[in-house]
Order: C-alpha cells, then structure tokens, then sequence
C-alpha cells in the first residue's frame, strides 16, 4: 500500500511555482487518482492557474465530482476514440491534447 502526504504534494507544488514563476501546473491524474490527493488538491491549488491533466473520460468525471472545473482539465490521451473527444467537450472541457496532426487529421476535415 501507499502512504500520501497531502503536505508533502503541496510543498511540493509551490516549490514548482517559486522555481517555475508564472507556469501553469497541470496534475495528472492518471500519476496518482487517489481520490484524497485531488481532493486536496482542489482544495488548496491555484484555482485560475493551475489544473488537472486526466487520460480517461473516467479521470475527468472524478475531477469534476470532486468539485473542479472542467475549464482547468486537459484531456491529454494518445488513443482517445472521436466518441471520447465529443464526451469530454460535453462535460465541459475545451483543452484537448494530440499528439501527432495526422491523429487529429483523422477525427476532422481542415481541407
């Protein structure tokens, strides 16, 4: 078993802030879903900067039930299916992250 410590990931996070100045940190979820530590997170991150990084459309549901806003979640999984991508648009999230054009190419039409 695991064994979190909350304070530790929030040190831990405004450690990066102080080093990294004004970027945004994105927690990815599928690192460590434990529902405590995104809780935590939500609670005590910087709600306009900083966000969640979800792989499944599973992640992104837990993060909005947990109380975040589905503005500040990047869904970034490499095989997202054109089904996942409608459903997390419809939940709210408009960041999407694609690795390669020729994947993107395949969901639409930019001729």
């Amino acid at each position: 078993f695991w064994v979190y410590s909350p304070d530790l990931v929030m040190e831990a996070i405004d450690h990066f802030h102080k080093t990294m100045g004004p970027i945004c940190l994105y927690y990815a979820v599928k690192c460590n879903p434990c529902p405590y530590i995104v809780k935590t997170l939500l609670e005590k991150h910087n709600k306009e900067r900083d966000g969640f990084d979800c792989a499944s459309i599973n992640e992104i549901k837990e993060v909005i039930k947990l109380g975040g806003n589905p503005s500040r979640i990047s869904f970034s999984q490499v095989a997202k299916t054109k089904s996942e991508i409608i459903e997390s648009y419809n939940l709210g999230v408009k960041l999407e992250i694609f690795n390669l054009f020729l994947y993107l190419s395949n969901f639409f039409n930019f001729g």
